[in-house]
């Protein structure tokens, strides 16, 4: 009796570490899609095309989006997470990057900080970005 009550509590406690595990690999699953999205954004405002960043967006912010007719005067020359991704509450987290750009007809280098809110969305398994993209002036 006392081997099966053993055996018991081994087999419980397998499967309460199988059940946890499966939950950890589903969030490891979320934050690799999460760092791999914010990552791209990154790259596409330090190298890309900045419209694409309105892209991005979520579906509710990307239609209220308009999109400055100056993108292409400006380019981005720094791109610096400040303050890494911190989780707001579940599937929201919050990011701060600097942005460091100048506008090709001026040659000004300018400096922002943005804080940029990002959101999980369950159906399409995918990242948007919660808040506008900022305006560079």
């Amino acid at each position: 009796m006392k081997v099966n009550l053993i055996n018991l509590s081994l087999l419980m406690l397998l499967v309460l570490i199988s059940l946890a595990g499966c939950k950890t690999v589903s969030e490891s699953k979320e934050n690799q899609v999460m760092e791999a999205q914010l990552s791209l954004y990154g790259k596409t405002a330090r190298w890309g095309v900045l419209e694409n960043l309105y892209g991005f967006l979520n579906p509710e912010e990307g239609i209220k989006a308009v999109i400055p007719d100056n993108l292409d005067n400006v380019r981005v020359t720094d791109y610096q997470v400040r303050i890494h991704p911190m989780v707001l509450e579940e599937h929201k987290i919050s990011q701060t990057v600097t942005i460091e750009y100048l506008f090709r007809d001026t040659q000004v280098i300018r400096t922002m900080s943005d804080s940029q809110i990002w959101e999980f969305d369950e159906e399409s398994k995918q990242w948007f970005r919660a808040n506008p993209v900022p305006d560079f002036k």
